[in-house]
């Protein structure tokens, strides 16, 4: 990994927020009921 190459301490994960659908309100947290609305929602 270039992580452990270049010392890094911290990473940033960012996702899709494709998985939850329509949001039932915002900002949506990692609680929020998934309905997703495509395939690509479906796989991650």
């Amino acid at each position: 990994m270039r992580c452990a190459s270049t010392a890094a301490k911290r990473i940033v994960f960012s996702s899709t927020a494709a998985v939850y659908g329509e949001p039932i309100s915002s900002p949506l947290d990692e609680n929020h009921p998934t309905a997703p609305l495509n395939a690509y929602g479906e796989t991650n």
